[in-house]
């Protein structure tokens, strides 16, 4: 439905289904190159796929949606292309206490930066403006940003992903969640309180 053209999501911008249950892949390159756009839609309980990859290409936020006050809204928004930071990106996932519903987004591509040219470190911010649980942002690769990470409102996890590059900060209302299979070893370097991070098997470092 979308073409083959790069995606512009500009402020006050949405992509969307046009339908509370559809299954939707988006095959478009998405450039973030403003403040206030979404992804998903208030009134969906559906999927949306995003294989073209994504840039974000400066200083900007994007809202992962859900649904608002309706209960029955949970929304996952998987992104299976690359994504390069060519700023500080902030995503909101969005929750509704009142309906129970949540936002689920999933990074199955890698996160990089430009900072080998830019020779600056790009920083990725997960929180939420909603109420309840705030969300879950989900890392299944290994990123590549040099920033730092910050955790203010819900939850990240790392499902098989990892952060070589990044600092951790995790705020009052944040979490972090990790799993290291086969018993192995979790290595952070996290600033702030470290009671909110949630371990499996393995070793805390």
């Amino acid at each position: 439905p979308y073409g083959s053209m790069t995606l512009s999501l500009e402020t006050n911008g949405r992509i969307s289904s046009d339908n509370g249950t559809d299954v939707v892949t988006v095959p478009n390159l998405l450039d973030i190159d403003s403040n206030g756009g979404s992804i998903g839609g208030q009134t969906n309980s559906g999927t949306m796929t995003f294989t073209g990859g994504m840039n974000v290409d400066g200083n900007f936020s994007l809202t992962s949606d859900s649904g608002t006050t309706t209960a029955g809204h949970n929304e996952m928004i998987t992104l299976t292309g690359p994504t390069t930071l060519k700023g500080n990106f902030t995503l909101s996932t969005n929750s509704n206490a009142t309906g129970g519903n949540s936002n689920t987004t999933i990074f199955k591509g890698a996160i990089g930066d430009d900072s080998a040219t830019s020779l600056t470190p790009r920083n990725f911010t997960k929180t939420s403006s909603g109420s309840g649980t705030f969300g879950l942002v989900q890392f299944d690769a290994a990123n590549t940003y040099t920033g730092t990470t910050t955790v203010t409102k819900g939850t990240l996890q790392l499902d098989g992903g990892s952060l070589q590059n990044s600092n951790i900060t995790i705020g009052a209302s944040g979490t972090f969640n990790a799993t290291a299979t086969n018993f192995g070893t979790l290595n952070f370097n996290i600033n702030g309180d470290t009671s909110n991070l949630i371990t499996n098997s393995g070793t805390f470092d």
